[in-house]
C-alpha cells in the first residue's frame, strides 16, 4: 500500500467534496467517496482511511511498522535484509528484524533472545506490537537462539513451529547484527554460558547431509544419543560411566 500523508483536515475536505457531488449529481455516498478519493490520488476511500490511520499513529509505532513492511517485502522477493532499529522506537534498546530468503521473517530482542514471528513458511503473521501511549507493547512468541550454523526455536505458541532446530538461515550476518545490538553485559553472558551442541533433529540431519555428511553416520549418531557440535563440526556422544558399563554387562552376560 502506498502511504500518502493524510491529516484529519484532509479527510474532512474529501468528505465535503463527496457531499457536494451528491447534492449536485446524486449517486451512492460510498461510490462518491471512492470517486473523490481516486481524483485525489488514492486507490479508493478505504485507502484514504488507512493513510489517515497511519499518519495518526505515534512515531515509534509508525517507524516500526515501516521497518516490518520493509523486511516482509524483502522476503517476498527472496531477499535477505537485516535491520537494527534505533532509539526512536524503543528507548531501552534496539530490536533486530531479519528476513531469511526461505520464507521466514523474525523480530528479536537481542538482550534476551525473545522472538516474534512476522512470517513463517511464506505465511504473514499479525503484527505482534501495539501502542501503549508512551511505549510499545510487544507480544513475543518465544525464543530464538543461534547455535553454529543452526537456529534453535522455542515458540510453542506458533502452530507448526514449537521447539525445533532449523538450518538455511543467514546465520553469520544475523549473529553480527545481534552482536552490534547487544549490551556489554549480554555479550559477557554469551562468552561464559555458550552452548555448543544441537540435537540431531530431522531438519539438522537434512542440513548436514546437504553439507556432505554421511546419512548413515548421522542416523547411528542419533540412535546413540549424539549431538552435533557446531564449533568442532563433529558428533558428541554422551559420556559413559562405569555404571553404564555395568548395565551393559548385565544386559549381555557372557
Amino acid at each position: 500500500m502506498r502511504h500518502i500523508p493524510t491529516t484529519a483536515a484532509r479527510v474532512d475536505q474529501l468528505k465535503k467534496q463527496a457531499k457536494r457531488l451528491k447534492a449536485t449529481k446524486g449517486g451512492k455516498h460510498a461510490d462518491l467517496l471512492n470517486a473523490v478519493a481516486k481524483s485525489a490520488g488514492y486507490d479508493h476511500w478505504h485507502h484514504v482511511m488507512q493513510c489517515h490511520e497511519h499518519a495518526e499513529r505515534p512515531p515509534s509505532i509508525r517507524t516500526l511498522s515501516l521497518e516490518v513492511e520493509r523486511v516482509l517485502a524483502a522476503e517476498l522477493k527472496g531477499d535477505v535484509v537485516i535491520i537494527m532499529t534505533g532509539p526512536e522506537i524503543i528507548k531501552n534498546g534496539p530490536l533486530v528484524l531479519f528476513s531469511t530468503g526461505i520464507g521466514d521473517v523474525w523480530m528479536m530482542d537481542p538482550e534476551d533472545n525473545s522472538a516474534a514471528c512476522l512470517m513463517w513458511h511464506g505465511e504473514k503473521k499479525p503484527a505482534p506490537f501495539r501502542d501503549q501511549g508512551s511505549t510499545i507493547e510487544i507480544a513475543w512468541d518465544g525464543f530464538l537462539d543461534l547455535n553454529g550454523q543452526f537456529v534453535s526455536l522455542d515458540c510453542p505458541s506458533i502452530p507448526g513451529v514449537g521447539q525445533r532446530v532449523v538450518g538455511g538461515y543467514p546465520v553469520e550476518p544475523i549473529r553480527k547484527m545481534l552482536n552490534r545490538a547487544q549490551s556489554i553485559e549480554r555479550k559477557m553472558v554469551d562468552i561464559f554460558d555458550r552452548v555448543d551442541g544441537v540435537e540431531l533433529t530431522d531438519d539438522v540431519v537434512a542440513d548436514l547431509v546437504r553439507q556432505g555428511w554421511d546419512a548413515k553416520t548421522l542416523a547411528e549418531g542419533r540412535a546413540g544419543g549424539a549431538m552435533y557440535s557446531t564449533g568442532r563440526n563433529t558428533l558428541l556422544y554422551p559420556a559413559m560411566t562405569h555404571l553404564d558399563d555395568q548395565d551393559e554387562s548385565e544386559d549381555h552376560p557372557e
